[in-house]
């Protein structure tokens, strides 16, 4: 059967079969496979299920992932595959749940930050674009500025420019501005 013939459950089953065999993503095929998929038919099936989805769209909660039918509709293969990656990725690095509180006190900050981490990992992985492709109806967050970044270097310069308070909790009880205290910045990217 054509991809294009699918229903979103099958085209996201293909996906997860294409990232198992890619030989530079297919480490994350196993990390497709952590959780489950919840495909939902739209928006108002997807409020209360991700307590920090501003944008009923997809997610995860560092375990299952939950995908949107009316927001993946119209996606090629390759923009699947970069948004299957995108939450694998989350769920690899354990964005939901060692950084809890932090996303608990500033969820669109924290939301992007950790974007720009991920997007930025797939692109490095795929900066031809061979496999992936960059969704189109959301555009991922994706800055040189971040590139090769951790999530607390990213924090930190969130936190340097006033966008966040140091005072927030980490999931080890230490505060951002002491967890960021010694992390060195990273180097000027060069052009």
């Amino acid at each position: 059967m054509a991809y294009k013939d699918l229903n979103t459950e099958q085209r996201i089953i293909a996906v997860h079969l294409d990232i198992m065999k890619h030989k530079d993503f297919c480490l994350m095929g196993g990390v497709t496979q952590i959780g489950k998929v919840h495909v939902v038919a739209g928006t108002e099936d997807m409020k209360g299920l991700i307590e920090h989805l501003a944008v009923p769209t997809a997610g995860t909660d560092g375990c299952d992932v939950y995908y949107n039918t009316q927001f993946v509709k119209d996606f090629t293969r390759g923009q699947l595959r970069y948004l299957v990656l995108h939450e694998s990725f989350h769920k690899a690095l354990h964005h939901c749940t060692e950084y809890a509180a932090l996303a608990q006190k500033y969820p669109e900050i924290f939301a992007k930050a950790i974007d720009y981490v991920v997007n930025d990992q797939i692109e490095t992985i795929d900066p031809g674009f061979t496999f992936v492709e960059r969704p189109t109806n959301i555009p991922p967050l994706i800055d040189d500025k971040y590139h090769d970044m951790s999530v607390p270097q990213v924090m930190k310069m969130l936190l340097d420019h006033g966008l966040l308070h140091g005072d927030c909790l980490t999931i080890t009880g230490a505060t951002v501005a002491d967890c960021s205290s010694d992390v060195s910045p990273m180097p000027p990217v060069a052009k």
